[in-house]
């Protein structure tokens, strides 16, 4: 048997010293890559199945869709028509987090962006302001050292700083936590900026009367990574259009709240609408419930498609939002059902 000298002994004790540093390494820090992914996902309010499938496809995350490169796909450049600067219509809507219902479950935005209708408190109803030049958005998330840190502004301004209305609203709301909507010029779809969760402060008021304008600048935001959604809920100020009892049409106006009426002694299907013009198809409309013995039923059929097939009924509480096609189809807005018991 060959017998080793002193250095090959020592030599051997240095490998094999180093060797199990690495296996000790290794092993720590497989067991910490398995300690984090829960943690990670419990931190942060989600389920681990969600966790992991949004790290290898895509998945909801906080009621938010996350997708892998291939679920993006390609990005082609567009026309400077849909590129040019002031692009956000004067017209802006406002509703305070304190006039949500908070008992009502908040929409989450589906994978088309689009986010559903906000339950508000009886009585409550979102609130217009006319700014005196183009509103201005700008958002976006910086990387530092450890994680991306997130930043929003829209900036809006009212006009006659003499004005009670101008001047109470300054001086009460800053601080106060909003849900911004606003329009792209020349368009009828809504955006919303802020959610329940995360909403909008009015970061700055000021009331200047030089010898530039009478006006108060606001600036709304949030350090939310989120930017803005398509908003398809019912966002009009008017009450909602009652829909007879027993009836089975829904007739259609420019309003977009519609309130069921308990059938007289047997729950209606509703199968048709009226009413509906060409300038009203690309519109949406969302549908409250009743309550009552014979809360109305909404069934898939030739003018309402629902998702799944799946049959909605007017319970108190219940709510559905449809995207108007044309003149006689009306699609389910997916995540707008609300289905109570």
């Amino acid at each position: 048997m060959k017998k080793f000298n002193k250095k090959q002994w020592a030599y051997f004790r240095l490998q094999n010293f180093w060797r199990n540093k690495r296996l000790a390494f290794g092993f720590l820090f497989t067991l910490l890559v398995i300690l984090a992914v829960p943690v990670l996902a419990i931190t942060a309010g989600i389920e681990i199945g969600d966790f992991v499938g949004s790290l290898f496809g895509f998945g909801t995350v906080g009621g938010v869709l996350h997708a892998n490169m291939a679920f993006i796909g390609d990005i082609a450049d567009d026309s400077d028509l849909n590129s040019q600067a002031n692009q956000i219509a004067y017209e802006i809507a406002l509703v305070e987090v304190t006039q949500i219902d908070t008992s009502q479950p908040f929409p989450q935005p589906n994978a088309s962006r689009e986010v559903a209708d906000i339950s508000l408190l009886a009585g409550e109803v979102p609130h217009y302001f006319a700014s005196h030049n183009r509103p201005k958005y700008e958002g976006g998330g910086t990387l530092n050292d450890l994680t991306v840190e997130g930043d929003k502004n829209i900036n809006i301004v009212l006009a006659n700083a003499f004005r009670d209305k101008v001047l109470d609203f300054a001086e009460t709301k800053q601080g106060c936590k909003f849900i911004l909507f606003f329009r792209k010029i020349e368009t009828s779809q809504w955006y919303m900026i802020g959610s329940l969760d995360q909403p909008l402060r009015m970061r700055e008021q000021k009331v200047q009367l030089n010898d530039e304008a009478s006006v108060a600048p606001l600036v709304f935001g949030n350090t939310s990574l989120r930017h803005y959604y398509k908003y398809v809920g019912a966002l009009s100020a008017n009450e909602a259009d009652v829909v007879a009892a027993d009836a089975t049409t829904i007739p259609v106006t420019d309003n977009d709240r519609y309130q069921l009426t308990t059938g007289g002694g047997a729950a209606a299907t509703i199968n048709a609408v009226s009413g509906i013009a060409e300038a009203d198809h690309g519109r949406f409309i969302t549908i409250y419930g009743s309550g009552g013995a014979y809360p109305s039923i909404i069934a898939d059929n030739a003018v309402f498609t629902l998702a799944g097939g799946v049959s909605w009924t007017g319970n108190a509480g219940s709510k559905i939002s449809f995207r108007i096609l044309d003149n006689n189809t009306l699609v389910e807005v997916l995540n707008s059902r609300v289905q109570t018991a």
